[in-house]
């Protein structure tokens, strides 16, 4: 395929088996009346950074904060591998399990205030499997995923951070190494 590009930056293809003369205007001996003025012969990695421009910094800034949300997201949807009552199970860490934790955590505070040491506390992980805990256990569990999704909230700031900057100093291949 030749490429030709315009100095206003218009690209024009044609097969590599066509004898194009820009000074002629012609394709294949026949003469084209409307073929642009002044056409440049560029190669096709050009044509296709013309043709496909990069997205501004600015743009790629938010693609790549919106990847770093949705595998923050990813994160707390997995949730945290944890053995409860010595089984593995599956701490979940959603939103809405992030509520729950709280709860059970000043419930377990409440109840080793008051010297409670059986296991009366329920706790239902990813397993649907309900497990009863002690309040020393239930501190331990949800400790460790509260430490868990401060964790996941560190590792996306530190990420925002480092695009802001990188976008602060037009840094495009900054902004692109931003990986989770």
């Amino acid at each position: 395929m030749q490429h030709f590009k315009t100095p206003v930056g218009r690209i024009y293809a044609y097969g590599d088996s066509e004898e194009v003369d820009t000074d002629a205007k012609t394709i294949n001996g026949v003469h084209y009346a409307n073929m642009p003025d002044d056409l440049t012969p560029i190669d096709g990695d050009e044509a296709r950074k013309i043709a496909n421009p990069p997205p501004s910094l600015d743009t790629l800034a938010k693609r790549k904060r919106r990847a770093i949300d949705a595998a923050r997201d990813q994160a707390f949807a997995t949730g945290l591998d944890y053995d409860v009552a010595g089984e593995p199970d599956v701490v979940q860490t959603r939103a809405q399990d992030q509520i729950n934790l709280l709860g059970l955590r000043a419930k377990a505070e409440s109840n080793k205030a008051a010297g409670v040491t059986d296991a009366v506390m329920e706790f239902r992980g990813k397993s649907n499997k309900t497990r009863m805990l002690n309040p020393e256990e239930m501190i331990a569990l949800t400790t460790a995923a509260l430490d868990y999704i401060e964790g996941v909230y560190k590792r996306s700031w530190e990420r925002k951070d480092a695009v802001a900057a990188a976008l602060e100093d037009e840094d495009r291949e900054g902004i692109e190494a931003v990986e989770w």
